[in-house]
């Protein structure tokens, strides 16, 4: 009876550094990448919306997402603003995507060296 005891007690301790070990071991979500232009933002929602040509993509908003303005400035949630342009780098959580990283930049803005306005006038305008 002491012999059974004993080896339950070791399975049942195997078994628990197996189910750790798979706990840790899981593979990393990856994540995806979309570019477009904030069409609207939504802080009562946690929402934002980024469009490109005729796609657009809706995405939540929490805690954990991080909003960098030009390179490593980081900026509020708050701060976000229809009109920037947007790279959002996102996860997939069933039907939601959850945007994990948002980076802004002002290229296109007018006034800016890269805008449309002052680009060459070319078939290739934005």
């Amino acid at each position: 009876m002491m012999a059974l005891a004993v080896s339950l007690t070791f399975a049942s301790g195997l078994m628990a550094n197996e189910k750790a070990a798979t706990a840790v071991t899981a593979p990393a979500q990856k994540m995806e990448l979309f570019n477009g232009v904030i069409e609207k933002v939504d802080m009562s929602k946690k929402d934002v919306v980024v469009e490109f040509q005729k796609d657009k993509m809706s995405f939540a908003l929490n805690d954990q997402t991080k909003v960098f303005d030009e390179g490593t400035k980081v900026m509020k949630l708050s701060e976000l603003k229809k009109g920037e342009w947007a790279s959002v780098e996102y996860n997939k959580e069933g039907n939601e995507r959850i945007a994990q990283i948002i980076h802004l930049s002002h290229f296109r803005e007018s006034g800016h060296m890269f805008s449309a306005e002052k680009a060459p006038k070319t078939s290739l305008n934005w």
